[in-house]
């Protein structure tokens, strides 16, 4: 299967704490696209207090990166975004500038504290939608609070929440208590993405051709599909 997007990552480098050079970072997206990936969407952090890297710095960074990723003859498609830290700021941030959601799309990729209680979560999303934006919670397997019941997770999609997972939790790699919510979650399809969240080449790489042939032998090659090409393509698409 081809035609994959990964629509979670810190490539973009020098701007978080991802990618620490150029030449790791270029590695990295040799990594994706040997793995079949031909889309990728840049998201750097924002929280404020740890990663504040100005809009003007990573718009600027990502039009320089893009040149030399062409320049070498990297087959990919670049594409910029942000993982929001849910604070009190999140809207202003969100209204204020395109580039803090997907691809300038109504798709945001949301990041919250391990420990926001359920109902933290619910609000955010409410407030979201209610603003007419989706949602997309960022690598949802690492907040306890919706361990304990798996109709959170329903009742957060009914509001109009699209839900991640990173690559590397679906394959065990962060431990099995995680890897068996998110085997739950595949059961019920309630995951719309998988992502590589990738930070670097050791610790945590690009890795979806990996999860996707994992992905595929639990729940099968069409469910597959809508988590890898078809889902992300909303998102490049703007619908």
């Amino acid at each position: 299967m081809r035609g994959l997007t990964d629509i979670h990552n810190h490539i973009l480098p020098m701007v978080d704490d991802g990618a620490k050079t150029v030449k790791e970072a270029l590695k990295m997206l040799r990594i994706e696209v040997e793995d079949g990936v031909e889309n990728i969407i840049l998201t750097p952090h924002y929280r404020k207090g740890m990663f504040e890297t100005t809009t003007e710095e990573i718009e600027w960074k990502f039009q320089k990166f893009r040149e030399i990723v062409k320049n070498r003859g990297i087959e990919v498609e670049l594409y910029l975004g942000r993982e929001c830290y849910a604070d009190t700021g999140l809207m202003e941030r969100v209204l204020s500038h395109p580039s803090f959601r997907m691809n300038e799309s109504k798709y945001i990729l949301i990041e919250f504290s391990y420990h926001d209680e359920f109902q933290k979560i619910r609000n955010c999303v409410y407030k979201m939608v209610s603003e007419g934006y989706h949602p997309v919670l960022a690598h949802i397997e690492r907040y306890a609070s919706l361990h304990k019941h798996i109709g959170y997770i329903e009742e957060l999609i009914q509001l109009g929440a699209y839900i991640q997972v990173n690559a590397s939790t679906i394959l065990g790699k962060t431990g099995w208590s995680q890897k068996c919510f998110c085997r739950k979650l595949l059961q019920e399809h309630f995951i719309h993405f998988i992502a590589s969240d990738a930070h670097d080449l050791q610790k945590r790489p690009p890795n979806l051709r990996e999860c996707k042939g994992y992905v595929e032998k639990k729940v099968g090659i069409e469910y597959a599909k809508e988590i890898f090409v078809h889902n992300p393509q909303l998102i490049l698409e703007g619908k």
